[in-house]
């Protein structure tokens, strides 16, 4: 009997399509009554089922790849004792949707940038924004994480971790391999690693915390869920209550209200207790870490760069113009100047002078210092009700020169036919025909000439 179960398992349980056990048991039973054999009972052939197990099963049912993600030993590559030694960093789209800052318009899901301590499983840093994920994000994210928070502002203890990191490891996409990028890292001392390739345990820790973070926006009206099975027929678009703004900050709270102070099933403690413990140096003091001597320095190193034509009336960018006097020796130069600018306000820009200053040109005018005038964004639905009107106009003006045209044939036609047959007599000669033609500069046109 026990061998026939095992053939059974072989042939119909250790496949890739994964059988179920009810249907194991079925054919133990129905290959058992053809062979003219005592039925196996149903908790035989499940306890055998359940001896099956290891490297060989698993590759027969899941697969090489998973069974390998499940049993390959995995040394320690990604320990980490102390906080700042190692940071991961990826992208997500959150799971909620948002409103405009007028509250008329659904602007669809935020894009979420975090890093992870990997040591105390804090959030390092974070950036949020509506763009899709590129060098900027993981820029602004690498500069919210080193220096010491804006958040905390109104609260010193709220977000306490900053700090330069020894390693950041990323996966391979584009936006972790860009050149500005790893210049910023290895002029700050920064090793800037990429994960192995098919390696995703690589970047377990931060997935998780992704995951986490992910759940809790669950929370929120105008949700998305994970996939459209959970959502079934929730109205996410007239749920979402929060704009851009209100999302950054309800998500700061729940990092460093909730997730940091909340014990880490991994490591025992809150994230928030694991960073003050790993600070507490020999002498049992907890040395914070040392603050950057030139933190803006350091943010020009991340943040984007573009080019402009420096004009007397300063420089135009973003429907703006900035200025500063300081940049007056760069005027009536054919070279386009280089400055620096962030993504997450538009008040200034950063020009770095040959001589080495670093000049900071407020907006003088345009959109960032909000005069009338400046272009405004349009969302999808109105720029294509814009473009719905431009068609619908051109469909009109053709219909009208279409008509004219095939009147002006008309016309045409007739008139060579009346010359043709003529059905009347010639209109009498107006005196003024014998009077001699008088011919000017200023003569008006004939009459075919206004057609």
């Amino acid at each position: 009997m026990d061998s026939l179960i095992r053939h059974v398992i072989h042939k119909h349980y250790l496949r890739r399509e994964r059988p179920s056990k009810a249907y194991v048991v079925a054919r133990a039973q129905s290959l058992a009554r053809r062979l003219g054999l005592a039925q196996p009972s149903k908790k035989a052939v499940l306890a055998r089922i359940a001896q099956e197990k290891g490297w060989a099963v698993d590759t027969a049912r899941l697969g090489r790849k998973a069974a390998s993600q499940k049993w390959e030993p995995r040394p320690g590559q990604l320990q980490a004792i102390k906080p700042l030694e190692l940071i991961q960093i990826d992208h997500t789209p959150a799971d909620v949707l948002l409103l405009s800052d007028d509250r008329q318009t659904v602007i669809g899901r935020p894009w979420v940038t975090v890093a992870i301590d990997v040591a105390t499983r804090c959030v390092a840093g974070m950036y949020i924004t509506m763009d899709p994920p590129s060098s900027v994000s993981v820029s602004l994210c690498i500069e919210h994480m080193v220096l010491p928070k804006p958040e905390n502002a109104d609260n010193a203890t709220l977000w306490p971790m900053y700090g330069k990191p020894q390693r950041i490891l990323v996966d391979n996409g584009k936006d972790f391999r860009a050149e500005a990028l790893k210049r910023g890292c290895e002029e700050h001392g920064i090793e800037l690693t990429w994960r192995p390739v098919r390696t995703p345990h690589f970047g377990a820790h931060i997935e998780r915390l992704i995951g986490t973070l992910m759940q809790i926006c669950h929370l929120l009206p105008g949700t998305t869920f994970s996939n459209t099975r959970q959502r079934g027929d929730y109205p996410s678009e007239k749920r979402a209550i929060l704009t851009l703004g209100e999302f950054r900050q309800w998500m700061t709270q729940k990092v460093c209200q909730h997730y940091h102070v909340r014990k880490h099933r991994a490591l025992g403690v809150a994230p928030l207790v694991a960073w003050e413990r790993g600070l507490i140096n020999d002498a049992g003091q907890l040395v914070p870490p040392p603050l950057l001597s030139r933190p803006l320095d350091f943010r020009m190193s991340f943040l984007p760069f573009a080019f402009r034509k420096m004009r007397r009336t300063g420089i135009e960018f973003g429907a703006s113009r900035y200025w500063h006097e300081e940049l007056a020796p760069l005027l009536n130069r054919r070279e386009e100047v280089l400055f620096h600018f962030d993504p997450r306000s538009t008040r200034q820009i950063w020009v770095r002078r040959n001589d080495g200053l670093l000049v900071e040109a407020p907006a003088i005018a345009g959109r960032a210092v909000g005069q009338p005038g400046s272009r405004l964004v349009l969302d999808v639905e109105k720029l294509a009700e814009l473009e719905r009107r431009i068609d619908a106009g051109f469909e009109a003006t053709d219909q009208i020169e279409k008509a004219a045209a095939a009147e002006k044939a008309k016309a045409k036609r007739s008139g060579r036919k009346r010359a043709t047959h003529p059905t009347a007599a010639p209109p009498a000669a107006s005196p003024l025909a014998a009077m001699p033609a008088m011919r000017s500069a200023t003569s008006l046109p004939a009459a075919e000439e206004w057609v």
